[in-house]
């Protein structure tokens, strides 16, 4: 598929260390047969900071919260 994705953050809510974090994302690519592939959607993120300051996500919604 050789895909490129782009994202975009669209907003943030913190405490404690703990964040939510809702991301909107676009997947470009070829499909298997060499027809063109778009995806698009909203993510929501739960992520957590790590003692190195990192972040390390906990919950990975890539369609933004339903099913």
């Amino acid at each position: 598929m050789n895909p490129t994705i782009a994202g975009q953050i669209q907003g943030v809510v913190e405490t404690d260390g703990v964040a939510l974090v809702v991301n909107r994302w676009r997947l470009e690519g070829t499909g298997s047969e060499g027809s063109r592939v778009e995806m698009s959607g909203v993510s929501a993120d739960v992520v957590r900071r790590q003692p190195d300051a990192s972040w390390r996500v906990l919950i990975d919604d890539p369609w933004g919260g339903g099913s």
